[in-house]
């Protein structure tokens, strides 16, 4: 979306489940002018030039996804950061994980929303519920009712969203972890006050991910804090990017 000036950060936003490039659009407009924005869009089948199966494994999409980011970023990775809210987070982790055999030194992870990805679900699946209970049990859990109804066109349109929904959902219920060797990146988890779909426990557990720094910042948000909270969510982006200490960040931001 955006070329980062010589000297600060990229951002790479992996949305929510169902979510579009859409859900970063508040943090990317409190986020200062140099920084380089890169919005993860999976595929919507029935949804233009992006026509295509929605993966339903967290591996086939980050395995894509992967080998788009070393096309997009190349000898900026040192520089780029993955950002990832609930299952964007998921999806982030597993890139960054095949980051290395693709020779990309990225600069680090600031994830939100889920619990560490070593740890068993806790809660029912939900992505077999009929479309109706799907939207129904979504908003509950997640305390908002994510499908903007008042937004939709038609009922393909519907289909579409749900559809997306459910199969974010089904590679996120289905996710079993299988990745024993630790990060090397520093990681920042954001710990919001109004969320509660995870514990600080399971949040805190993401230190065991990595033999790098770790963080759990505290956010007055909800679980879906990019919207509730974004010049917030910038400003810990900024900060965190300077501290993973990948070029001369801080100058070119000032």
């Amino acid at each position: 979306m955006r070329q980062a000036h010589e000297g600060a950060p990229t951002f790479v936003f992996a949305p929510h489940a169902g979510g579009s490039v859409l859900a970063a659009g508040a943090v990317v407009r409190a986020l200062p002018s140099p920084c380089g924005v890169i919005l993860v869009d999976l595929p919507q089948a029935g949804e233009g030039g992006n026509a295509g199966d929605r993966p339903r494994r967290v591996d086939a999409a980050a395995e894509r996804l992967v080998e788009e980011l070393a096309v997009l970023v190349g000898d900026t990775a040192q520089s780029t950061i993955l950002v990832g809210n609930s299952y964007g987070a998921l999806v982030c982790y597993e890139v960054a994980q095949r980051a290395v055999s693709a020779g990309l030194d990225l600069a680090g992870l600031v994830v939100s929303g889920f619990r560490a990805p070593r740890l068993p679900a806790v809660d029912p699946p939900l992505h077999r519920l009929p479309d109706a209970a799907l939207w129904a049990e979504t908003g509950a859990r997640y305390g908002a009712q994510i499908l903007p109804q008042d937004s939709l066109t038609d009922d393909a349109e519907e289909a579409r969203l749900t559809a997306a929904l459910r199969a974010d959902l089904e590679a996120c219920e289905t996710y079993r972890h299988h990745n024993e060797t630790e990060l090397a990146l520093p990681i920042t988890v954001l710990s919001m006050s109004h969320d509660h779909t995870v514990s600080r426990e399971d949040l805190c557990a993401w230190q065991s991910l990595t033999a790098g720094r770790f963080k759990v910042i505290e956010i007055n948000g909800s679980h879906f804090v990019w919207a509730t909270s974004p010049t917030r969510v910038a400003d810990v982006l900024v900060a965190a990017a300077w501290h993973y200490g990948r070029g001369n960040t801080l100058g070119a931001l000032e």
